[in-house]
């Protein structure tokens, strides 16, 4: 039998040593991300999409729905004069309103926008699918990072639509129907309570203070009926709560690390890089090989990180600020992609939500006051006389 040259030895010798650091590599990866799942299952944290995907809802109590008619009304053209999907005209109109409601012309493009009777049927529909239970927006979970949500912007622009609703309302000393606009608001904001994506939560936030801010200007204007007030405070009860903020923070690690842990695992993922053909197909099945251990600790690092940004985002604000995550995303070595390109966007939500909770407050001390002034004629002098 003929013996190896050496320099086959040395070859054959050199690219096991390669085998046994990166089978080494898998191991030592893979137990780490065992690790940070057996944590997020002694927490009580969802781990897998079917933790998180909301159950489905009867089509009878689905405010989707109903949501998604008033939506496609607003993107059909009308066969009236005002041909012009409402859609195109409604977010020029309510910025110019909202930012100058004393101004007769804006308010007269406003109340004619109000008064198209495809516009009116689509309010219509969105305050019958506020009024339902529950609230399931259709959508694939499994897509990850590409997963498509186009009800949000439409949320946004019928809140501030409906917002601009209610500061004409008041002008006009339709108070009660101010307020009834305002709650209708504040119960679109609730119907994306459920929703496990942390846009959705961001989109609610922003609706809410749609309302909040809608109130706001309508209590600068009158005093308000204690029964339409006392209406507002349960909806605004709801608001002030942390859960929807920390649940969508869990979905959201749960939802990237299934799509990252499917989709990268596949040489297709490295085709634009690799080209096409059998060679770049077998250069792709040696991309996912190397870079494997690499996710798996990429992936460890964003559960550990959004574990404990969850578990900060639980604290009220005042009682500690939680870990300082930037620098913590800051040291970790540059090839933990995910967790980089991720991780900076969460401070600024937990911001954003205290500001909610903050501006929910706030809105509720108003009403207290409004009350107290509705019923003593003045101003209480310290705040211990609000109920």
């Amino acid at each position: 039998m003929r013996r190896l040259p050496r320099e086959w030895k040395w070859v054959l010798g050199f690219f096991g040593l390669l085998l046994g650091i990166h089978w080494m590599l898998l191991v030592l990866s893979a137990r780490a991300l065992r690790a940070e799942r057996r944590r997020w299952i002694e927490e009580g944290r969802p781990v897998t999409l079917e933790q998180v995907i909301p159950p489905a809802v009867p089509e009878t109590e689905n405010g989707a729905v109903l949501y998604s008619e008033a939506f496609q009304v607003l993107q059909t053209p009308s066969d009236g004069p005002d041909s012009e999907p409402l859609d195109k005209v409604i977010p020029e109109i309510t910025r110019s309103y909202t930012a100058d409601p004393k101004s007769p012309d804006f308010q007269a493009r406003l109340e004619q926008l109000l008064g198209r009777p495809d516009l009116q049927t689509a309010l219509d529909k969105l305050t019958e699918a506020a009024d339902r239970p529950a609230c399931r927006f259709e959508m694939d979970y499994r897509a990850g990072p590409t997963m498509l949500m186009p009800h949000l912007t439409s949320f946004l622009k019928m809140a501030r639509l409906l917002q601009a609703k209610a500061i004409c309302e008041t002008r006009r000393g339709e108070t009660n129907n101010a307020l009834f606009t305002l709650t209708v608001i504040l119960k679109m904001a609730e119907s994306l309570r459920s929703e496990p994506a942390l846009i959705s939560q961001l989109v609610r936030n922003a609706v809410a203070l749609q309302a909040l801010s809608g109130l706001r200007k309508v209590m600068n204007d009158t005093v308000l009926p204690a029964e339409a007030a006392a209406a507002m405070r349960p909806w605004m009860r709801k608001l002030d709560d942390r859960s929807p903020f920390v649940r969508s923070l869990e979905a959201e690690q749960v939802v990237m690390n299934d799509w990252l842990g499917r989709h990268v695992n596949r040489p297709e993922f490295f085709e634009p890089e690799m080209g096409q053909g059998d060679l770049s197909r077998w250069k792709g099945y040696l991309a996912v090989a190397a870079y494997t251990p690499m996710r798996q600790w990429d992936q460890a690092a964003y559960a550990r990180l959004m574990r404990r940004a969850a578990s900060a985002m639980a604290v009220p604000w005042h009682l500690g600020r939680g870990p300082d995550l930037d620098r913590e995303v800051e040291g970790l070595p540059p090839w933990f992609i995910l967790s980089r390109l991720l991780m900076p966007a969460v401070r600024p939500i937990r911001e954003k939500m205290e500001c909610l909770l903050a501006e929910t407050r706030m809105a509720g001390l108003a009403l207290a006051l409004n009350e107290f002034r509705r019923r003593e004629g003045r101003y209480p002098d310290l705040l211990d006389g609000v109920a």
